[in-house]
């Protein structure tokens, strides 16, 4: 199959950054992948136009590697790469039955609305400069507000997809979750893009999709206790600003440059006793207030 042969390509270059053509060939017959250099090479070129996965060639040492800057998301395209090429294989080498193979293996349960049925008519509004409308109902309202945005972004975020842009009416940009969104359709009023919006990077200044306002990126000091936790936040970093300093073994000191929202504040509760904020005082009062409003509602 070839998405299993080139899963196996990408392994090898996650495993090996920079190899050439012969040892790329080499490697994947070792997988029980015997092909040419012209096959090797459709891959190539049939994973940027797929899944936007870009692999290079640098001339001065003629050797391939990923280019995860300029590929799409390398990190989702991969991680669905992996998924369908893991069923597959599972399928080919345990059983064919659906339901058998429902005894070998749990996934993750996908039973609710991410939004992503929207996602093709609002990235083709973006690139047109073009405004949307839709129905948003509120989680806390029960009925539905007909909005009219200029869209310019989107997000994906915990398995829901978001729109960053414009709302009309109120005159200022808003976050909101497609899940919510129904009746989106594309509109044939233009806009003007604001150039000096990037929602990209705004997005990176914080942690999920929450951005604040009137409030300043922060240098965040944290004292990690525990040695499970010290090695899943590497693994996993809070933040992609995060820098690591083991002081001694099972202590860490753990710093981000953020600004810090709700989810931020979120994800320090569920790390629970073993992850404490040092500083700045302004957040770590921040978090004292929540835990107390919390402990609150126990007594």
């Amino acid at each position: 199959m070839k998405l299993i042969r080139q899963k196996a390509l990408l392994d090898i270059l996650e495993t090996n950054p920079k190899l050439s053509m012969q040892d790329i060939l080499s490697r994947l017959r070792q997988r029980d992948h015997n092909i040419k250099g012209r096959t090797f090479k459709r891959d190539k070129t049939d994973l940027h136009v797929d899944l936007g996965i870009v692999i290079e060639y640098n001339k001065a040492e003629q050797v391939y590697f990923i280019n995860r800057e300029k590929s799409f998301d390398y990190a989702g395209s991969k991680s669905y790469l992996d998924r369908i090429t893991t069923m597959k294989s599972l399928r080919d080498s345990i059983t064919k039955d659906p339901d058998e193979l429902k005894s070998y293996i749990t996934t993750a349960e996908d039973n609710h609305e991410s939004g992503y049925k929207h996602v093709d008519t609002i990235l083709k509004a973006i690139a047109a400069r073009k405004r949307i409308g839709f129905a948003y109902r509120k989680y806390d309202h029960e009925e539905a507000e007909m909005k009219e945005v200029e869209p310019y972004h989107i997000k994906e975020y915990n398995q829901i997809w978001y729109l960053y842009g414009r709302d009309i009416n109120k005159e200022e940009f808003r976050v909101y979750g497609l899940d919510r969104c129904s009746n989106v359709l594309g509109k044939e009023n233009t806009f003007v893009r604001d150039t000096s919006i990037d929602a990209r990077e705004q997005f990176r200044k914080v942690m999920g999709i929450f951005l604040v306002d009137g409030v300043e990126m922060q240098g965040i000091t944290l004292e990690v206790t525990n040695r499970g936790y010290i090695n899943r936040l590497k693994n996993k970093p809070l933040h992609h600003s995060q820098i690591m300093e083991e002081v001694e073994p099972g202590k860490c000191w753990l710093s981000v440059e953020l600004v810090p929202n709700h989810e931020f504040y979120t994800e320090i509760l569920r790390l629970r006793k073993y992850v404490v904020i040092k500083h700045p005082e302004v957040v770590r009062e921040k978090m004292k207030q929540i835990l107390e409003d919390a402990l609150a509602n126990y007594r």
